[in-house]
Formats: structure tokens, sequence, C-alpha cells
């Protein structure tokens, strides 16, 4: 069989068999793949007319047929770009495999590939660190791509917990625009006191991470707070013997 010279760094799959007529064919496909994510595949086949190529991907939860081609000529040359299905977990080892049908024979081979989530990263900013009772806390939730792209359309929950990690604040499905949410929360006028956490989750049934974003509520007190008309006066007698 002949290899013809491809892309490198590129994962190339060549069948061998015992065919009457000469055949020459390759497919190349990345060697790790990002879900969700268009990613490029090429076969290159020369033989005669009616032979068949195809190109699967095998994964845990699914196969995925990405090319199935015949020849219409002596040779074809073709790419197709193709989403890629989620991992069973945040990685997977999966199969690609290729097929070719010619003269009555069926040759088969197949090379693993990496499989794995795109890493998106979530930031949780509030206007300020320090509130008081009764403000509003004004927070703005975003979520990036590791190729600096929008990332999640969609949250599920959003959650705010007071310093004894009760629940106080909830919002579900929380849609992104253009991978940014801006929310509010108005505060009590009597809140606990102390540090508040403020927690995406991607998906149900995960916890959320420690957490995303920290607040304060601290009660300051000016002079403006204390009037002049509240001080007592009293007196204190103290007897020494």
């Amino acid at each position: 069989m002949i290899l013809r010279a491809l892309c490198a760094g590129m994962i190339v799959l060549h069948l061998s068999g015992t065919l009457e007529a000469e055949l020459h064919y390759a497919a190349i496909f990345p060697s790790e793949m990002h879900c969700h994510h268009p990613e490029q595949v090429c076969v290159d086949l020369d033989g005669t007319e009616g032979d068949r190529i195809q190109l699967t991907l095998k994964m845990a939860n699914s196969k995925t047929s990405v090319i199935d081609k015949t020849l219409q000529e002596k040779s074809l040359f073709s790419c197709i770009t193709f989403q890629v299905p989620s991992p069973s977990e945040d990685e997977e080892v999966a199969m690609m495999e290729v097929t070719v049908h010619s003269a009555g024979e069926t040759i088969t081979n197949s090379s693993k590939v990496f499989v794995k989530r795109g890493k998106t990263k979530t930031f949780i900013q509030t206007d300020k660190a320090v509130y008081k009772p009764g403000q509003t806390v004004k927070f703005r939730v975003v979520s990036i791509k590791e190729d600096l792209h929008p990332g999640e359309n969609q949250f599920p929950v959003i959650e705010l917990q007071d310093p004894g990690k009760n629940r106080i604040g909830q919002w579900l499905n929380v849609s992104l625009k253009q991978g940014i949410a801006e929310l509010s929360l108005p505060l009590s006028k009597e809140p606990a006191l102390g540090e508040y956490s403020i927690h995406t989750v991607l998906r149900y049934n995960v916890p959320p991470p420690k957490s995303d974003a920290t607040f304060s509520i601290r009660v300051k007190t000016t002079p403006e707070d204390c009037p002049q008309g509240s001080l007592t006066k009293f007196q204190i007698d103290i007897s020494v013997e």
C-alpha cells in the first residue's frame, strides 16, 4: 500500500489488504477533539468506480457516522466538518474507525482519539465588596471559553448563600447574552452580618464549586448616625475605705 504525504500533527490511517485492484487510501483527523466544537476530517481514496469509504467515531454512549463516500470516478479527496458529541465523562478515549469496501472485500482499521469537553471559565463580579443592610447587591456572571469566545449559554442554577451557608437567593435557567448575565438582589434591613457567596451550577445534581464570588455585609457607623440628643448624663459614686 502507498501512503500519501499528508498533514503532520494529525492521525493518518492507511488500510492494507489483498485486493485485486490497486487501491490507495488514507483518513486524516485530529488526535484530540473537543465536544460541541467543529472538527475537520479528510479521506483520500484512489481506486475504481464503486469503491466505498466510511469513517465512524465510536464513543461509549454514541456512534457517529462522519464520512460515507462512494467513488464516482477513479479518485476522491473529501474533507468535512462535524460536531463532536459529548464524552461520557469530562474526558474519554474514543475510536475513529475507517472501513473500505472494494472488489468485494471489506477492510477495517481504527485509531484512538482523545475527546474532551472544552474548558470554560466562569467569573462573577459584584459591584462592590462591602454592603450595608438594605442595599442592593448587583453582580455580573461572565462565561468564557479557552479560545476567549463566549462560553455557556445558560446556567441551570445560580444561588446566593449567607454566612451560615444557607441559600437565601436563587435564579433558575439563567440565559447569558454573549456569555454575560447581570443580576441583582435587594438585602433585607436586618441581614446576617458576615461573608456571603455566589455559586453557579452547570449541571443538575452536580455540587457547586466552593465559591465563585464572595462579598461582605457590615454595619458601619458614622458621626451622623449618632445624634447629639441621644447622649445621657449619669453619676457614679465610688467609695474607698
